[in-house]
């Protein structure tokens, strides 16, 4: 277990897991899962939901195991080597917050998603409160030399909705206000969270 995995433990045990299982339920058909990194996600998928899982991260990792048909492919989610319009869902849980172009990486995944697809989106941004964004900018560059390049302030909304991507849903929660989204209109019925 590397630094940055062995920090997020106590987090993941006691609350990012129970958030990766309420997206996963919005996970279906052919899926790509970005930054798949440990494979945490994949214990959460509706394995009778999904047709099949294709897993990009930038190096393998041979520890991770499942058993949904998966396809692991190495690559970054700036260049990602995928038709245009190939999956039903793209998801990512805590990647575009380190990725080096943000942009570009966000119009890869409205590239590869199919109309009507779903971007199931789960990651921290920069808060609204000004006081706790003043100390993420602060702690952001010790975070992110520690944190394997992890940015803390990060404001994806604006790039999402110029890469023709729809926010149904977003939410902030708890002070680690991570964002939770499925940009896609015909999930606005099916995505209740209070």
């Amino acid at each position: 277990m590397n630094f940055y995995d062995g920090m997020m433990y106590p987090l993941e045990k006691k609350w990012l897991a129970e958030k990766r299982e309420w997206l996963m339920q919005f996970v279906k058909g052919e899926v790509l899962e970005i930054g798949y990194g440990t494979g945490t996600n994949f214990k959460f998928m509706n394995t009778d939901a999904i047709d099949h899982l294709t897993a990009l991260d930038t190096a393998e990792n041979d520890s991770v195991h499942s058993d949904l048909p998966i396809k692991f492919v190495t690559g970054t989610v700036e260049a990602l080597p995928f038709e245009d319009n190939y999956f039903d869902t793209v998801i990512e849980t805590l990647v575009l917050c380190s990725v080096q172009e943000l942009e570009r990486s966000i119009s890869e995944i409205s590239r590869v998603l199919k109309p009507g697809g779903a971007f199931v989106y789960m990651d921290h941004v920069l808060p609204n409160d000004a006081g706790l964004a003043k100390a993420f900018k602060v702690i952001n560059p010790l975070w992110s030399k520690v944190a394997n390049g992890c940015q803390l302030v990060r404001t994806p909304k604006a790039l999402f909705e110029r890469n023709g991507l729809e926010i149904v849903e977003a939410i902030a929660l708890e002070r680690v206000y991570l964002i939770m989204a499925s940009p896609l209109s015909a999930f606005k019925d099916a995505v209740n969270v209070q």
